[in-house]
């Protein structure tokens, strides 16, 4: 007789618990009809014929080259497994918010993305190839390689999806067996009885509850004392699970038990996910093009045939009591999910959120980018990108959200939560149908995923922006079909990712599903990697739009610059929005590896990113806001050394005082521009037989080549002392060396960012009387009398390759300055300047100034008042007053008058205001009429005995020289016992007297003998220390 019971499953679900109701049926149960057979099969690679394979494949159009690859890598998982729940939880209305949400993000970076593809041909990476030809290989790489990393994470997702799908179905066929066994065991079912099924996190049933209100007595009445015995055979190792409602509680037959025990041993979620892993990067090996038009058409259409098998059956449940699919009558509910309901999820027990569900839903909307990667086999990419991708977004959305109102409005708000692989139970005509499809489409997604990611990785290896990888570039791209597997025949110029490449996929992708485990232990940090690219793809887009840069001209008609920039505010608000702990993580990484791109680059190349532009657009706009002013229009507050650097060089064009090059480089601090001019003497390069005797100029192109070549030389020096400036290169003849240097000076830089400030090493003895040297000592002094006539401020360093380099460090330095004239205070500033570099260690050198006393003052008074003017300048350093009063060593150091030789155009008279004494400049109250000096000779004393006719000129040229000497040797002697161990002395540059020029060069040996390294600086009389804010 059949039996009149039987065992319905009332509400199951994926997560390892279900609810079973006895009902009555006039029937016996029927045994299920299911069949065991594998859900999917992947078809092999298509293998074209060595000899008939063609040199140029068809080209694809917007419709199969961009449309339906972003259309399936939009449509994942997340449908199937996650929508529904979404609608029960967050209800239809804040559901559409959701996806419209993701979806405008999509929606505005693909606007960006069609506006940078119809601006010119994109190259193998998608949106790396976008972000390093843009914002430059630094940023690009580190963005590239998050973008990577979101692709391994999407590729995990897909797997763990379609892994989660699987067993979904294959743990429902054997929920239908054991009910079929337990209604055999109990002899039937009632109506009013739940019976509440649970399993471990091994899948193995624990478990099941009987419920009802009159559950004891059915339970008694149903199972008869003499079936108890084999009913209650052990299925847990500690026995039963006892109820409040019922001591005795029926356990599972022995077979039952045997049956899901050895079910649960053969499926395992890691090993299941490993393995389909390794069998789609094989797959991927096998060959990209055969992987690209499956992943691109079959695997899109069984989605689709998935999606509408869905649909119709959902419609035909709530249209009709014909139809039902796996769902009782009781479970159609209209309209029972439109508002929000946030209850614990049945799985893990935690309430989502707004927020929560907004963050895992996001990788549903990812995926634009595919049209991107497949660019170069587009017949008209710029017409296809743009449009597919946008038309993929917009019937993606549609699709999400007709599919969530569909469900949401016909099912129950508690079968949603609960039976997360709802869009299975309720198909048409089969389950069968959507189970299979789902994880047919989610193995095709993966392909995608690992196909991009390992073309992504190849082309950051293969432009050197990420030197961490150059392990892959030996093999960037393959040029063979089957070139990972190391065979096969040459194949078109499609990109193919190389076994390194891929094989480092794998190992992410593999790592990455072993660790998360689940679709919302993945979701997060692949969120954000998403949403920093597209955030990236966004800001070099507005950047393109609002320089208005000359090379960018977009022909698509619907982008502007604000919509860009509203793209990358957004972006980073959802990422803000959704995980900020997530979105801290992924920035972190992002910087990590900024910074390491931009000290590990070690070639540079120029792909004329916006930044370049940008900064161009700066200064062309700054410079034409400063185009009626000069270096002197600047206050004294804003006064800098714009430095212009005169470095002699040989006649293979290498510099050869390099010790000038690091003082240069070390004056940096002072924010102001640094040019750097090497001069080629002319004579020299003649003597190596390197120019043509009978061409004089520029018409000699071997001239040409030698300054290329300098300037490339001069550069490299001033990279390897850290100097940032601007390196030329002049070629000239001994006595042209003046008119070579003036000439540099009045052209060099532009309005106020001319030079304000020369340097140049001080020529020894033997360059200055060597014929085959640079500089004469009359063209030395004439050049240094023209830039004093052209209000530039002067330094001359008289030292040795001593001097410490940029690459060197002074943990204890000392810069001493002895101070005589007052002019203005540009030898206390280069100073100060020079002592906060980093080569003199962190808390910088030493500063020490020695303040020379020359007139009748209180040294007491006279140190206060230095200290206090130190002070007021916000300058540190130490003061030691040095009495030279016995002296006339001011009188070396400032202009003279009345003179009318040929030198006095040299001096200017808004010199003079400058050229103070430092006691007449604090202490000029408390000076006496008397001055206190046995045998000394001002400056107008000098020039009258000069100026005389009385015939003994020779025996006053001698009398004048022998003082000038003396007042040297007395200051050598004082700078000798104080600063014989500083590192670098300054001073005031002496006074060039025409009539004696040679002094000028004896003055300064006599001055300086003994010292390693002497800077003797002259202001200009603009150079004013403020004390004021």
């Amino acid at each position: 007789m059949p039996n009149p019971f039987r065992l319905r499953k009332k509400d199951s679900s994926d997560d390892a618990r279900g609810v079973f109701q006895l009902v009555s049926s006039p029937a016996a149960g029927k045994p299920s009809n299911k069949q065991s057979s594998s859900p999917f099969s992947i078809p092999p690679p298509h293998h074209a014929n060595n000899g008939s394979e063609e040199q140029h494949q068809k080209k694809q159009g917007t419709l199969t080259g961009v449309f339906m690859p972003c259309l399936h890598s939009i449509l994942n998982i997340i449908l199937f497994l996650r929508l529904p729940s979404i609608t029960a939880q967050a209800g239809m209305i804040q559901t559409t918010l959701i996806i419209v949400a993701c979806a405008s993000s999509t929606l505005i970076t693909a606007i960006s993305l069609g506006a940078i593809a119809t601006n010119g041909k994109l190259g193998k990476g998608g949106p790396y190839y976008i972000i390093s030809r843009t914002l430059g290989l630094e940023v690009g790489g580190a963005l590239g390689l998050l973008y990577y990393l979101g692709n391994t994470m999407a590729c995990s997702m897909c797997v763990l999806g379609g892994v989660e799908a699987f067993l979904l179905s294959v743990r429902g066929n054997a929920v239908d067996a054991l009910i079929e066994t337990t209604n055999g065991a109990l002899g039937g079912s009632y109506e009013s009885m739940d019976i509440d099924f649970e399993m471990n996190e091994e899948g193995l049933i624990r478990r099941f509850l009987l419920e009802g209100e009159e559950s004891t007595q059915l339970m008694q009445q149903i199972i008869q004392p003499q079936h108890r015995g084999e009913v209650a055979a052990p299925f847990l190792p500690d026995g039963a699970v006892m109820t409040s409602s019922m001591e005795d509680v029926q356990q599972l037959p022995d077979f039952a038990h045997e049956r899901m025990s050895a079910l649960n041993s053969i499926i395992d979620t890691q090993n299941l996910s490993m393995f389909l892993v390794l069998v789609l990067t094989l797959f991927v090996a096998a060959g990209y093009q055969s992987a690209l038009k499956v992943s691109s058409h079959m695997f899109l259409m069984i989605m689709l045939l998935s999606i509408c098998s869905s649909c119709v059956g959902c419609i035909l449940f709530a249209s009709s009591s014909t139809y039902s699919g796996e769902l009782e009558t009781w479970d159609k509910i209209y309209l029972d999910n439109i508002y929000p309901r946030y209850e614990p999820d049945p799985t893990t027990g935690i309430t989502p959120t707004f927020i929560s569900l907004l963050a895992l839903f996001y990788p549903s909307v990812t995926g634009i980018m595919a049209g991107s990667h497949n660019s170069e086999n587009l017949s008209d990419p710029a017409r296809s990108i743009p449009l597919g991708t946008i038309g993929a977004i917009l019937c993606s959305s549609i699709i999400y959200i007709g599919f969530s109102w569909l469900f949401g409005a016909t099912i129950s708000n508690q079968v949603l939560k609960n039976r997360k692989f709802i869009v299975a139970a309720v198909a048409y005509p089969a389950s069968m149908v959507v189970k299979v499809g789902v994880l047919v489409s989610a193995i095709g997604a993966a392909l995608g995923y690992m196909t991009s990611a390992a073309t992504i990785i190849s082309a950051i290896a293969n432009d050197e922006s990420m030197p961490i990888l150059n392990f892959i570039r030996r093999g960037a791209f393959a040029s063979t079909k089957h070139d990972l597997l190391g065979k096969g025949p040459d194949m078109q110029k499609v990109g193919v990712a190389n076994k390194r490449a891929l094989v480092l996929t794998w190992a992410l992708v593999s790592l990455q599903t072993l660790l998360a485990g689940s679709l919302e232990g993945i979701s997060p940090l692949m969120t954000m990697c998403y949403l920093l690219m597209y955030a990236g793809i966004n800001f070099s887009c507005f950047l393109l739009g609002i320089i208005q840069s000359p090379g960018f001209r977009p022909t698509f008609k619907y982008f502007h610059w604000s919509i860009s920039l509203f793209g990358f505010l957004w972006c980073l608000g959802l990422a803000l929005i959704i995980e900020p702990a997530m979105l801290c993580l992924a920035l972190a990484m992002f910087l990590i590896l900024l910074t390491y791109n931009a000290k590990m680059i070690e070639k540079r190349k120029d792909f004329g990113d916006v930044f370049d532009s940008l900064k161009y657009n700066v200064v062309t706009q700054t410079l034409q806001s400063l185009s009626n002013t000069t270096t002197s229009d600047l206050n004294a507050k804003n006064w800098r050394p714009q430095l212009l650097t005169f470095v002699d060089m040989n006649s293979f064009g290498l510099p050869t005082n390099l010790y000038l090059l690091s003082l240069a480089a070390q004056l940096k601090k002072g924010k102001g521009i640094n040019i750097v001019c090497g001069l080629i003497l002319r004579d020299l390069c003649q003597g190596q037989n390197q120019l043509e005797s009978h061409l004089q100029g520029m018409e000699d192109e071997n001239i040409v080549e030698i300054i290329s070549k300098g300037k490339e030389a001069l550069q490299s020096h001033m990279v390897h002392e850290k100097m940032d400036g601007f390196p030329q290169v002049s070629i000239t003849t001994r006595g042209g060396m003046c008119d070579a240097a003036w000439s540099a000076l009045l052209h060099s830089g532009l309005g106020p960012l001319s030079p304000n400030t020369i340097l140049l090493s001080f020529p020894s003895k033997h360059q200055r009387n060597s014929p085959d040297q640079y500089w004469s000592e009359q063209g030395f002094l004439r050049m240094i009398a023209g830039v004093r006539n052209m209000k530039v401020a002067t330094m001359i360093f008289r030292g040795n390759h001593q001097f410490p380099t940029s690459n060197q460090l002074i943990t204890s330095g000392m810069i001493d300055v002895w101070w005589i004239i007052h002019d203005g205070g540009l030898l206390l500033l280069l100073p100060h300047i020079l002592s906060k570099n980093a080569v003199w260690g962190k808390g910088g050198a030493k500063l020490r100034i020695f303040a020379v006393l020359t007139k009748d003052a209180d040294p007491d008074k006279f140190e206060a008042s230095v200290k206090n003017h130190l002070a007021g300048a916000r300058i540190t350093a130490t003061v030691t007053v040095v009495n030279m009063r016995a002296y006339s060593v001011q009188c070396d150091m400032r202009s003279s008058k009345g003179s009318n030789d040929q030198f006095d155009s040299y001096r200017p008279d808004s010199m003079e205001a400058n050229e103070k004494t430092l006691d007449e400049a604090f202490c000029e109250a408390e000076i006496g009429q008397n001055i206190a000096s046995g045998n000394r000779l001002d400056s107008d004393e000098e020039m009258s005995l000069l100026n005389s006719d009385s015939g003994e000129t020779g025996l006053r040229e001698i009398h004048v020289k022998r003082e000038r000497l003396k007042n040297a040797s007395a200051l050598n002697e004082m700078m000798c016992l104080y600063s014989s161990c500083s590192n670098l002395v300054i001073t005031n540059m002496p006074q060039i007297q025409s009539p004696y020029s040679c002094d000028f060069f004896d003055y300064v040996d006599t001055m300086c003998d003994g010292l390693d390294n002497c800077l003797l600086i002259r202001g200009s009389g603009k150079e004013v220390v403020t004390n004021y804010a």
